[in-house]
């Protein structure tokens, strides 16, 4: 699975992309902006995108995650900004700060397999957001 991370703390991406490239993934980023993650998902074309959603320089990673769901990659939130992510519903699902590395691992393979027609299993942490029915399309 090739996961995009949209992350703009520095030590919350490197955790989570030790733990996805040990478990047999390819990380593209992180990305910081909106800017940046629109780049590398054309670049890369990742299976899902795990998107913080308050990044530090300003952008709002709901409109990050629409952007990327218009071009076909399904995001993910991971925020403690639960209620922002719930109201957005432009996410498939929610991952809920602060999280173990491991966690988001579970989760993302959780939504890629649901993606492609599998179960969701594994993954205690992961909320699914209402209109995720609606981003399978892409």
């Amino acid at each position: 699975m090739v996961v995009l991370l949209v992350e703009d703390d520095a030590l919350i991406a490197m955790a989570v992309a030790f733990e996805l490239e040990a478990a047999g993934h390819t990380v593209v980023g992180p990305a910081i902006d909106e800017r940046s993650a629109l780049s590398l998902a054309s670049e890369h074309h990742p299976d899902v995108a795990l998107v913080d959603i308050d990044l530090g320089n300003g952008d709002d990673g709901l409109k990050v995650a629409q952007s990327l769901t218009a071009v076909g990659v399904p995001p993910v939130f991971a925020s403690a900004e639960c209620a922002a992510a719930r109201a957005g519903c432009n996410a498939v699902a929610l991952l809920g700060k602060p999280y173990a590395p491991e966690a988001a691992v579970r989760s993302l393979e959780a939504v890629v397999a649901v993606l492609k027609g599998g179960r969701a299993s594994g993954a205690p942490e992961l909320e699914w957001l209402a209109g995720w029915r609606g981003l399978i399309a892409h």
